[in-house]
């Protein structure tokens, strides 16, 4: 320590960091900040965030549903969850396995999927597209050009 220096108050300054104002004068609200795992203090950017425009070209993926017994086949598209693609069709999966089994629907997978059972489908991945709308035309594509039998609602 060198002489003649006062040592300084650490906790006033820490205390005058955790509050910061926000900057938007309309919304003057004041949050505290806390170290993160580092224990570096973090900034408080998120006290005046604006709420963010979804993001409209999230990862779809078109996936064939076969039956292993009759050849028929279904494709459909569903949305990447967190996880890679297996996982997410897998899920989207387990869906249409529970949709034919707890719910009453004549969908030609559903009635495929109760008469077969679960073991005669295997699933795999068709196509991997950016954003819903171009997701849905590359299935619409699909379904017209290779016309599935388990797809109930021929698709123009």
């Amino acid at each position: 320590m060198h002489v003649g220096l006062k040592p300084v108050s650490i906790t006033a300054q820490i205390r005058q960091a955790m509050v910061r104002p926000c900057v938007d004068p309309a919304t003057v609200v004041a949050q505290p900040c806390y170290p993160g795992f580092d224990n570096k203090w973090t900034t408080c950017y998120t006290m005046c965030m604006v709420k963010r425009k979804r993001r409209s070209d999230t990862t779809h993926y078109i996936y064939v549903v076969s039956n292993i017994w009759t050849g028929q086949q279904y494709v459909g598209v569903t949305v990447k969850n967190t996880g890679g693609a297996y996982k997410t069709l897998r899920r989207r999966m387990q869906k249409h396995l529970q949709r034919a089994t707890a719910e009453t629907k004549n969908w030609s997978l559903c009635t495929e999927l109760r008469t077969w059972g679960a073991d005669a489908f295997t699933f795999g991945l068709l196509q991997t597209v950016r954003g819903r709308k171009a997701a849905h035309a590359v299935e619409t594509s699909i379904i017209n050009t290779y016309q599935p039998a388990l797809n109930t609602f021929g698709v123009k």
